[in-house]
């Protein structure tokens, strides 16, 4: 039986269905910033099975939302993303609204919390000279 522990939702699956095997999730509630949709555990973890046999896959489900991805966002876009994700944001200097976010920390599809400050690195953009 393959070990999944760490793989995607859809690669866990995917080795487990060349098994073949069947898969069921279950959910536990996910530690703010921890990544989604990465199997935790499996049960059983060892052994072996015959075809068909039924692997549990443990997931974390995120009980107050998910980081949404901003990255490739002008940052008034972004800055309104966050926003309706109750999240607040955190970017150095001043930069102009139509600056482009190139970088953001925690990563998207991870757990988020209330109050979670999500910071932002943004690339102004040159003038150009004709």
């Amino acid at each position: 039986m393959p070990l999944v522990v760490g793989d995607t939702v859809a690669r866990a699956k995917e080795r487990l269905a060349l098994q073949p095997l069947t898969s069921q999730l279950v959910y536990q509630p996910a530690r703010p910033r921890q990544r989604l949709g990465v199997v935790l555990r499996q049960y059983p973890s060892k052994g072996t099975l015959s075809s068909y046999q039924k692997v549990t896959l443990v997931l974390p489900r995120a009980l107050h939302g998910e980081v949404p991805k901003v990255v490739g966002l002008r940052l008034a876009r972004a800055e309104a993303r966050l926003e309706r994700y109750h999240l607040k944001w955190k970017v150095g200097g001043h930069p102009n609204p139509a600056a482009k976010v190139i970088w953001q920390s925690p990563h998207w599809s991870t757990a988020a919390t209330h109050g979670l400050i999500v910071r932002l690195a943004v690339r102004t953009q040159a003038a150009r000279h004709g």
